[in-house]
């Protein structure tokens, strides 16, 4: 097996290309072991560099309209990976100057990398359109004044608040999102400082003040800490009296 380095130079790659290729998982490690610096097989490599140009139309050195696939992935700012993904599905066609037989003589039309590049977005876009509920758990924390998205999903993870659990087309990562009717249910059993200062008109340090004076804590069952979230029913009582005092 191989260092990066020394794949590099088989393949006729800069290190940045490799370590993009590795990034975008086109080259994998032979061994996850942090310790082991020879991790890649030069076989991985050379295939790629075999498949890419049996699939290349030869174009001129410096030809107009053309840009080496390191360069596309950056102006594009999609992964090296998707971009190889794309050659191969016949999406983008890889053309090969002559006289450059490694990887870095690859190269695809701009041209065509920005129509396909927005095809992917657009794609994306109405992936995103299509998810269930109204917005995620994190725009809907963020909307309620707390910023800390982890403890907010430490919330829902304990059955204290409910959110849909979906996968998320561009990132392929998990999301936790919320319904109409999962943020009522939200609003009806808990209050935020934000919320509060909504419903009440009253300052920030006034809710606070308030709350320390009738000893209203946040809401952290067996001392959990889920940030500055209170309960309606013991909160709502005390700012509404006070409310009212202020407008008599």
């Amino acid at each position: 097996m191989f260092t990066a380095i020394s794949l590099a130079q088989a393949m006729g790659a800069t290190r940045a290309e490799v370590e993009a290729l590795i990034r975008g998982g086109v080259l994998t490690p032979r061994t996850q072991n942090a310790s082991i610096r020879l991790k890649w097989r030069i076989q991985d490599a050379l295939a790629l560099n075999a498949e890419l140009q049996a699939l290349a139309v030869p174009i001129p050195s410096g030809g107009q309209g053309w840009e080496r696939l390191q360069a596309a992935s950056a102006r594009a700012h999609m992964p090296v990976g998707d971009i190889i993904s794309a050659i191969r599905a016949g999406e983008l066609q890889v053309g090969q100057v002559a006289a450059d037989e490694g990887y870095h003589g690859f190269s695809v039309r701009k041209s065509s990398v920005d129509r396909w590049r927005k095809a992917r977005v657009d794609h994306a876009m109405r992936a995103v359109d299509a998810l269930p509920g109204v917005m995620s758990a994190a725009e809907f924390a963020r909307s309620i004044g707390l910023r800390d998205k982890r403890r907010f999903q430490a919330l829902i993870e304990a059955s204290h608040a409910e959110a849909l659990e979906t996968v998320h087309p561009v990132t392929r990562r998990m999301q936790l999102r919320m319904t109409e009717a999962q943020i009522a249910s939200f609003h009806e059993k808990f209050l935020t400082l934000t919320s509060m200062q909504a419903e009440t008109g009253l300052h920030r340090n006034t809710i606070l003040s308030l709350l320390r004076t009738a000893r209203v804590g946040v809401f952290a069952p067996e001392g959990l800490d889920f940030g500055p979230i209170y309960l309606r029913q013991e909160a709502m009582p005390v700012l509404l009296t006070a409310s009212g005092r202020e407008k008599r």
